[in-house]
């Protein structure tokens, strides 16, 4: 966590621009040092800056390994170890964690898409228990699903303020991962275009996450793999509801259910689990 002391004519914008190369990222900062009103920091203050985790040029151009997850790890200091391990997602303290009773969701979710699933995972490459523990926790498989978030207006004037579909990427992501600015929400309602979109956002975001699990629930969710340091956040990572561990606790759940399901079902995956492992 870096330290930053406000000086006069500082806005968070500024300091947000001068950390993350990106204005927009202001909010991260305020979060973390529980400043209501973004445009009024006093002069003196001294700000934490949450870390971030970002791509090196190596990192965005090399072969995808998995070797490093197979031992335990964490994001950030004081943060949940994990480890992948042949049943699933190992966390140090807890085991395997999974959801409660038999795993219908991610079944029902596998037997109704599997075809999009199959064919989204293997044109990018990501493992399908990815994309399943993805949908469950974005939309519990509904295809239809429609979040609008704060300061929704409509599609057309506000499409970075609504989720849509299966994997409920923001109409405004779906545009950028796929180059296409003609994706509207009656698009995204349709399945495999949901997981189309969602699967290159996964995949785009490679070079931070490496496809390790928590890392890729939190940066489909935030946008990013910054931390958190809330007390009710065991993995700290930043992920809504902010400051709790919500999210990625559901999502390591539906990722388990998966691996779980996929090793006994009769329709087998493009892109296995055991790809971690090769």
């Amino acid at each position: 966590m870096k330290k930053y002391k406000v000086k006069r004519g500082d806005t968070l914008r500024g300091i947000a621009l001068q950390f993350y190369n990106d204005p927009n990222k202001f909010i991260i900062i305020a979060e973390e040092n529980n400043i209501k009103n973004p445009n009024n920091i006093k002069v003196g203050k001294v700000l934490n800056i949450p870390e971030e985790i970002t791509a090196s040029i190596k990192q965005k151009k090399s072969k995808k390994k998995y070797s490093s997850l197979t031992k335990y790890h964490r994001a950030f200091a004081g943060g949940a170890r994990w480890r992948l391990a042949n049943d699933g997602l190992d966390i140090e303290g807890s085991g395997i964690e999974r959801s409660k009773g038999s795993p219908e969701t991610v079944t029902r979710i596998w037997n109704e898409y599997n075809k999009g699933i199959n064919k989204w995972a293997k044109h990018f490459d990501i493992p399908c228990v990815l994309i399943i523990a993805t949908i469950a926790t974005e939309s519990g498989g509904k295809a239809t699903s429609r979040r609008e978030e704060p300061g929704f207006i409509s599609d057309k004037a506000t499409p970075h303020r609504v989720s849509v579909g299966l994997m409920q990427t923001l109409i405004s992501t779906a545009r950028s991962t796929l180059h296409n600015e003609k994706i509207d929400a009656k698009s995204l309602k349709k399945p495999s275009n949901s997981i189309k979109a969602g699967t290159s956002y996964i995949a785009e975001q490679f070079p931070i996450t490496n496809f390790d699990p928590p890392k890729v629930a939190c940066a489909y969710n935030s946008g990013g793999v910054y931390q958190n340091r809330g007390k009710k956040n065991r993995w700290k990572m930043r992920q809504y509801p902010i400051g709790t561990a919500k999210h990625c606790d559901r999502f390591v759940n539906w990722f388990n259910d998966a691996v779980f399901v996929l090793k006994s079902h009769p329709k087998k995956a493009k892109v296995p689990y055991k790809v971690y492992f090769t």
